[in-house]
């Protein structure tokens, strides 16, 4: 409904629009990935899985968990179904889940914090509850689901040590479980590394440039083209009133 909403339609493009994991995001097919890095098993959507071949149209950009977000990035994440998702974020992984996170509820101001209720009402799973002076965590009830990630700033729950490295390789494993579903040749790719703003296209806003157009980028290989894009990334100069002006890395 969204992307009909936006005038992602057959009637605009010309082509069907579908929604791979389907309208609730639980079609998916099981990838055994035994060769992965982080992630033993993977789940793609099937309109993913069951297609004969898939060119990956990427916009290169900035990400706030990745470093940068190219093809690896939009197959790993994208072409993975609701629980694939919810897998490759290690979720409740048992080293690298959210309900292992790091917690102080010391830093909790309780409900003398005027947006305490914000905080209390976030969980879906009621994990969380304000004391008059403290925050109270069940971790066995946290689903691992991102919601408190951006409501609670006190830092009375922190991100795990590692978390970024972690995920990172859980999303380049999903990536190759998702090549794992076409025959050898049949998935291309190409990276727009235009306008390449600091944040993923997921964020509920944009932002200026970092660096100048790079151009068009196409390969079969996803990791020699995103290799390529971010040392090509890393050889420019920074946009003059942008957050790279702001975090002093103008110079290549």
């Amino acid at each position: 409904k969204t992307a009909a909403r936006n005038g992602f339609t057959y009637g605009t493009l010309g082509c069907p629009v579908v929604i791979g994991d389907g309208f609730i995001g639980n079609d998916d097919v099981r990838v055994d990935l035994p060769e992965g890095f982080i992630l033993q098993e993977q789940y793609v959507a099937s309109g993913i899985a069951l297609a004969d071949a898939m060119i990956a149209l990427t916009h290169f950009k900035g990400h706030p968990v990745g470093t940068y977000g190219g093809s690896i990035k939009n197959i790993g994440v994208g072409c993975a179904s609701k629980r694939g998702k919810y897998n490759l974020h290690l979720s409740r992984h048992p080293k690298y889940g959210f309900h292992m996170r790091p917690h102080y509820p010391e830093r909790c101001k309780g409900k003398q914090c005027p947006t305490w209720e914000t905080c209390e009402i976030c969980c879906p799973e009621g994990a969380i509850k304000i004391a008059e002076d403290t925050i109270n965590w069940n971790h066995d009830k946290c689903h691992g689901c991102f919601a408190c990630l951006g409501v609670l700033h006190c830092g009375a729950l922190e991100l795990m040590p590692d978390w970024f490295e972690a995920t990172t390789a859980g999303i380049s494993d999903s990536a190759k479980a998702v090549v794992k579903t076409f025959a050898p040749g049949k998935v291309g790719f190409i990276n727009l590394a235009i306008d390449i703003v600091p944040w993923c296209d997921c964020v509920t806003f944009s932002d200026r440039p970092i660096i100048p157009n790079m151009g068009v980028f196409a390969s079969y290989d996803p990791v020699a083209m995103d290799t390529l894009c971010v040392k090509m990334a890393q050889d420019a100069e920074g946009v003059q009133g942008s957050a790279a002006e702001d975090h002093d890395v103008m110079d290549p």
